[in-house]
């Protein structure tokens, strides 16, 4: 056996649930992606831009439904404090849901909501109950039912966004931008439903280790009183991941609405494609590498691996973004349509921001895992400040759409340099480390 495959070899027994995950997602991304170019060409970029402003909504709040006590989750050792933590963040999403149900129809009285925006409150319920579900498989390293989620959620998302837009087409009594942008909703809000299915076995058997009571209120029961409790134990972990976790969902998905109001839906359908078609590297390979590393990185910190993981993604963001600068102008005409030429032009600007973004999102979680939450909330603070003061260029009388791009990508991509160097400083010991409290 020659020493290239020894290490080949090797490399795959160390990360094994980093190459599962990203497997299963490569996978699941096939039909998508072939189902992609035929929505496209169903629904105009008005009808896109108006579903991808209920995207950012939905990707902006799901994050942070369970106040990032799913992220707690994966740190605790205690059976009992993960299974009250669990059912606590059940009651969340349920409320949550409530919550954006009474928004809406308050909001109502005043204006008129689209037909999308009633579809925000089963959206927001089922994509919490995802995030919660996930951090329980991410610590019982159910990296196979995280794999099936993924691959469910991506199959439901592509068939039922196909179909309903065909469907929806048929319906002449309704504005054809609603019609379209309700039938992607419908499938968004389906997707996260299924993925919920396959995840929900182990939190099912965490919870009902422990007895539910609405009486008895003892430390093996499950009550109200024991959940507060629990949340209350681990409330210094998310008192910085909250807001730190919150600041970074709005500076990422601030651009959405934005371009909304000043440059109107077509432009937004626009930039959402090419944020799409450049975001699939980081959904298919750094996102399952950063939900393993956090939970190693929890539990043995070591400035070697993230040294190790950040070469790997530089080597693999190099080709993969090059292809993505030199073909998306010839390729998006021929595929989606020459209404979606701008979305090509679009990727060309964004490329800086989102090559970033694919070798340092892994790290972002590495100053939390080291116990160093305010730190990494003050981090969180200047990346929601340089996304909305690169957002000051709309003020100046006529600027072209390219330097709202622009002044964007420079500043977020700046930030996650800076930070991403502060979290290899902590590994590499020149930040002194604190313990998880587990």
């Amino acid at each position: 056996m020659s020493k290239r495959w020894i290490a080949i070899k090797q490399m795959a027994e160390k990360y094994t649930g980093e190459i599962k995950l990203s497997f299963s997602t490569v996978v699941s991304q096939l039909l998508p992606m072939m189902v992609l170019p035929v929505i496209m060409q169903i629904v105009t970029p008005e009808g896109y831009g108006s579903y991808s402003l209920f995207y950012s909504v939905v990707a902006m709040v799901s994050p942070l439904l369970c106040l990032k006590y799913d992220t707690a989750i994966v740190t605790i050792r205690d059976d009992k404090y993960a299974a009250m933590l669990a059912a606590g963040c059940i009651i969340l999403c349920l409320t949550a849901g409530a919550v954006t149900w009474l928004l809406l129809i308050a909001v109502s009285l005043f204006v008129q909501i689209p037909v999308w925006g009633w579809l925000l409150v089963p959206t927001v319920f089922f994509s919490g109950l995802h995030q919660g579900e996930n951090g329980i498989c991410l610590r019982d390293g159910a990296y196979g039912r995280m794999a099936a989620a993924v691959m469910v959620r991506s199959i439901t998302l592509a068939v039922t966004q196909l179909a309903l837009c065909r469907i929806f087409q048929k319906i002449p009594s309704v504005n054809q931008t609603e019609r379209e942008a309700a039938g992607l909703a419908i499938g968004l809000m389906l997707s996260y439903f299924a993925g919920c299915i396959p995840m929900l076995f182990p939190m099912i058997l965490l919870v009902r280790r422990y007895r539910y009571s609405a009486d008895i209120c003892e430390g093996e029961y499950i009550c109200i009183r024991n959940i507060v409790e629990s949340m209350r134990k681990y409330l210094p972990f998310v008192r910085f991941t909250f807001p730190a976790a919150g600041a970074a969902s709005i500076a990422s998905n601030i651009l959405s609405p934005v371009i909304s109001l000043f440059y109107g839906s077509a432009a937004l359908g626009c930039y959402s494609v090419a944020a799409k078609a450049l975001g699939a590297p980081i959904t298919v390979i750094s996102n399952p590498i950063a939900q393993v590393y956090f939970r190693d990185v929890s539990q043995k910190i070591t400035g070697k691996r993230m040294h190790s993981m950040r070469k790997l993604l530089i080597r693999l963001a190099i080709p993969i973004y090059a292809l993505l600068f030199l073909g998306a102008e010839s390729v998006f005409p021929l595929f989606f349509g020459e209404e979606w030429r701008d979305a090509a032009w679009l990727i060309r600007l964004l490329i800086p921001l989102y090559a970033v973004r694919f070798v340092t999102v892994p790290f972002f979680s590495t100053a939390i895992a080291a116990g160093k939450q305010k730190e990494a909330l003050q981090w969180q603070k200047r990346l929601l400040m340089a996304a909305v003061l690169s957002l000051t260029v709309i003020l100046i009388p006529k600027a072209p759409y390219s330097l709202l791009m622009v002044s964007y990508s420079v500043a977020l991509g700046w930030c996650s340099i800076a930070f991403c160097r502060y979290n290899f400083r902590i590994l590499s010991g020149e930040v002194k480390k604190n313990d998880v409290q587990t």
